[in-house]
């Protein structure tokens, strides 16, 4: 039974995990990256909207399904399939593309700067057409093949057997191909990283587990209730009677966490964001108009510490993240 409280809960926390990053991300992209690394923050903001999308179109359609029968089909339930499809079809193909660029960033970090802007700004245009072919065609061929409506997890496709029944193996696949093909494309990007790491760039043993297990938190978050509603398709009997909708609207705040641990600077920029924040409510709330000492100091130190004269961020640390590829 879908719980439509904890989905709409869930979903609204990852609105707003959704939220706090991109605005870090478009700090970042604004102030604080060269063009060479814009392709791959562009392909993370993508991915966040992607998921921002399918939450908001729960949140959107919680109280109309709510009225609806949940044992037939409806106008609605097909309404909200069709949407949330199409929404989840980019976030696959983005999550593809962000997994690749992490890859060809560190193939072309031995190149110079307008090299790899040429080949940033060029990576980008394919991604483009790329998603907006394929998505459309397999959008429009599960459209006319399987339709959307009621099954037995919600409303996505039309169950093969009418309304609250599952799909049959060949329907499965018929939409299941391309997060299969997504997925298994970012686990050899991220197998990729690895050997390339290891073997061109000779990175020590440590630095290459800390950068993969923070890598690998993409195809695992990002796929994890892909693979739950894999395995209960083919009845694999424990996850039965999981909350599949309810794990899938948590899927902007894993990809939220996800961003944050791989990349030093979307977290510099939110711990800005916070610190502005906090700087401000203080001095809205002093009747003067004044903000104290200490506060002063904290805001000059902060500004110090993550910008450099001409504006942006200059704030690094050691090999954690993906950017530090055009630095080696």
């Amino acid at each position: 039974m879908r719980n439509d409280a904890l989905l709409g809960a869930f979903a609204g926390a990852s609105v707003v995990a959704d939220a706090v990053v991109l605005c870090a991300l478009r700090y970042v992209l604004v102030d604080g990256v060269y063009q060479g690394m814009k392709t791959f923050y562009r392909l993370a903001a993508a991915l966040l909207l992607s998921s921002f999308a399918t939450h908001l179109i729960d949140i959107a359609f919680i109280p109309i399904l709510k009225a609806e029968d949940p044992t037939k089909d409806s106008l609605p339930c097909s309404l909200h399939g069709a949407l949330y499809m199409y929404a989840l079809l980019y976030f696959y193909f983005t999550s593809m593309f962000l997994s690749v660029e992490s890859f060809l960033c560190l193939t072309v970090s031995q190149m110079s700067r307008s090299a790899q802007e040429k080949r940033a700004s060029r990576r980008w245009k394919i991604y483009l057409i790329t998603s907006i072919i394929g998505i459309h065609a397999q959008f429009l061929h599960v459209a006319f093949t399987l339709e959307f409506g009621r099954n037995d997890i919600g409303c996505s496709f039309k169950g093969s057997n009418g309304a609250n029944s599952g799909l049959s193996p060949r329907d499965t696949w018929t939409w299941h191909a391309v997060p299969s093909m997504t997925c298994f494309i970012s686990l050899c990007a991220v197998a990729a990283i690895y050997i390339l790491l290891a073997i061109r760039l000779k990175i020590n043993v440590q630095i290459r587990m800390k950068i993969i297990s923070r890598m690998a938190l993409l195809p695992v978050l990002g796929y994890l209730t892909w693979g739950c509603v894999m395995l209960r398709r083919f009845g694999v009997g424990f996850v039965e009677n999981l909350p599949i909708r309810e794990m899938a609207a948590l899927k902007g705040l894993y990809m939220s966490i996800f961003l944050c641990v791989v990349n030093d600077k979307i977290r510099d920029a939110i711990r800005i964001g916070f610190h502005n924040g906090i700087v401000l409510l203080r001095c809205h709330g002093d009747s003067q108009g004044h903000i104290g000492l200490n506060e002063r100091l904290l805001a000059k130190k902060n500004y110090e510490r993550y910008h450099k004269p001409g504006g942006g961020l200059s704030y690094e640390t050691e090999f954690t993240q993906i950017e530090s590829c055009n630095e080696l």
